[in-house]
């Protein structure tokens, strides 16, 4: 078992946060993020695309035996989740952490037994780390509602801040208050697009100005609002007006190429999602928000998946 599965699978899966990022979860963010998103999986279990979602998941022997092993089933245990980083590039340092129901003995019993962990005790926390040969990873299991996963010092620095009052940088935090109580799913970053890519290759070209362009942005944030439609909105800050004006220019022109060169087989038109889009500009300010009818995105990830979704279990 490996230590984060069962809460990035999970976190990849379902997307809706409907009330603001959990203050227990926040105070245990480090103070130096730059980088964050949050899931309210037990939201989304009364959405409509929530219950489609669910229905999606594959129901064979593997999923089963984790649920066995585990006693752990993110359909109907996993609440919330919040992810934290650093933003640099350089540094793998980033928190997971996980609001539900665990059935902690068990968890534990489950990743000792199949030998991918050591157990030992933290801040009186029970702390699981990974015995791949770096042990770099940890799952603390702080108790039956909550668990955080990530490197070991970033674990462990989290359980360290547990009993004080802590605060992350109030520009990220008035950006997570506000789209945690407005939106489903949500992510933030105050860190330029540049320090979280790190050095890439050389690209010539058009590749180069274009890659120039999304460098440019400064801070960016987004969300999704389920709904009988799917709303997406994003927003990201430029190094300047022009820069934000280009960076438009570039989103409109990926628009028309994909209306123009979009498969012809798909079972909903792409022309007919991309006349949605809307991309404007406010000074230094690129907003850009996409709406899509819930029965037509449903329709895209049954072709997606080659059939259609079975009846949820929850």
């Amino acid at each position: 078992m490996k230590q984060t599965a069962f809460i990035t699978a999970a976190a990849l899966v379902f997307g809706s946060l409907a009330s603001a990022a959990d203050p227990q979860l926040m105070n245990m963010v480090m103070p130096d993020a730059k980088v964050m998103a949050g899931i309210n999986v037990e939201q989304a279990k009364t959405s409509a695309f929530g219950q489609f979602v669910l229905a999606m998941m594959p129901a064979n022997s593997g999923f089963e035996q984790f649920i066995s092993t585990t006693g752990f089933d993110p359909r109907r245990d996993l609440h919330e989740v919040l992810i934290a980083s650093t933003g640099d590039a350089g540094h793998k340092a980033g928190l997971i952490l996980a609001r539900g129901n665990f059935n902690l003995s068990v968890i534990a019993a489950a990743a000792v037994k199949e030998g991918h962990h050591t157990s030992q005790t933290y801040k009186g926390v029970q702390l699981l780390t990974s015995t791949d040969g770096k042990g770099h990873e940890a799952m603390a299991l702080i108790d039956s509602n909550t668990v955080a996963a990530g490197d070991v010092d970033s674990v462990k620095a989290a359980l360290d801040r547990r009993a004080g009052a802590n605060s992350v940088d109030p520009q990220l935090a008035v950006r997570v208050n506000q789209l945690s109580a407005s939106e489903d799913a949500w992510s933030v970053s105050i860190a330029p697009i540049s320090s979280l890519i790190g050095t890439a290759n050389a690209e010539k070209g058009a590749h180069a100005q274009a890659m120039n362009v999304f460098k440019s942005i400064q801070q960016s944030s987004g969300g999704v609002k389920f709904g009988s439609v799917v709303q997406i909105n994003g927003e990201a800050l430029a190094a300047s007006d022009k820069d934000a004006s280009s960076l438009g220019d570039v989103l409109k022109f990926l628009a028309s190429m994909v209306q123009a060169n979009g498969p012809k087989n798909s079972p909903v038109p792409l022309s007919d999602l991309i006349k949605n889009l809307s991309v404007t500009t406010e000074g230094a300010t690129l907003k850009v928000s996409l709406g899509i009818p819930e029965d037509q995105l449903e329709t895209l990830v049954k072709a997606m998946h080659g059939h259609e979704a079975p009846g949820a279990v929850i």
